[in-house]
């Protein structure tokens, strides 16, 4: 099985690549973990906050595997406890798929919901129950 993490922005600080590989390295063997970076949409004249949405948008779905559980990460998702979230990832690992955690630029993360059909996770835990797409 293996987890990513596919989020909008490239270039991350030092400190966020060493802190990801530092936790990436506390990983089971049998859980890997990967950092999809997508490349955020330029916000330039002329171009409408929809059309930004829709272009990040289309690069998070582009970066996605076909046949992984989808989860958008959102401030208004279910916020469950820790004992809540390692019963559900203990779920994921008997069921073998990889998991993408989805963490949006925040003018697309609400169009990947849509297109994903997806419920939305808060913080770092998730409950929700998504698109297996």
């Amino acid at each position: 099985m293996k987890l990513l993490i596919v989020s909008v922005g490239h270039k991350m600080p030092d400190w966020v690549t060493a802190g990801f590989n530092e936790y990436a390295k506390r990983m089971p063997r049998e859980l890997k973990i990967e950092l999809v970076e997508v490349k955020p949409e330029p916000r330039t004249i002329g171009k409408t906050t929809m059309q930004i949405m829709e272009a990040e948008a289309q690069r998070i779905l582009a970066a996605l595997p076909q046949h992984c559980l989808r989860i958008a990460m959102d401030e208004h998702g279910a916020q469950p406890t820790t004992k809540q979230f390692a019963a559900q990832m203990q779920g994921w690992m008997r069921e073998g798929g990889d998991v993408a955690f989805i963490i949006g630029g925040a003018a697309a993360i609400g169009l990947v919901r849509a297109y994903l059909a997806t419920r939305i996770c808060a913080g770092v835990a998730c409950r929700a129950v998504v698109s297996g797409v």
